[in-house]
């Protein structure tokens, strides 16, 4: 990902936009919106569960419109000023979607039937899933002794 930032800043201060901005926003919009979810999608498919591959990949498209809008110049949008609202749209169902995953995380967690397969399952990392355990066998821990047991 950094090496493309790197080339669609290039690509930023190399077009003329004035006679190639609609161009240059169709590409840079393909790139971020498009082709980088879907390379993320198809490289990670087989190795992690759907639903959290499809939720990660709308993120990407999501902050794809947001990068998109930070590269093209502000006189250049067109494409990008219709798209706008779906920004909005895509943060809102994001952060609705994370809710409700950390919320059954939370209650996974917290039900000491949980470990880090099953939390893996939900689409975090093994690592976050160990450590996530241990977090909440702590605060089970300090709950415990803050009332007395």
């Amino acid at each position: 990902m950094p090496l493309w930032l790197l080339a669609s800043h290039r690509l930023r201060g190399s077009l003329d936009w004035r006679t190639e901005g609609r161009i240059g926003e169709a590409t840079i919009l393909f790139d971020w919106c498009v082709f980088l979810p879907a390379l993320y999608a198809a490289s990670l498919w087989r190795t992690l569960p759907r639903r959290a591959v499809l939720l990660r990949t709308l993120g990407l498209c999501c902050a794809g419109l947001w990068v998109a809008g930070l590269l093209v110049p502000d006189t250049a949008e067109h494409l990008l000023a219709r798209l706008g609202p779906l920004r909005y749209v895509g943060v809102a169902a994001a952060l609705l979607v994370e809710g409700a995953l950390f919320v059954a995380t939370l209650r996974l967690i917290f039900s000491g039937r949980a470990d880090a397969p099953s939390l893996e399952r939900l689409g975090a990392p093994p690592f976050l899933a160990r450590l996530m355990l241990l977090e909440a066998r702590f605060w089970r821990w300090l709950w415990s002794h803050m009332r007395g047991g």
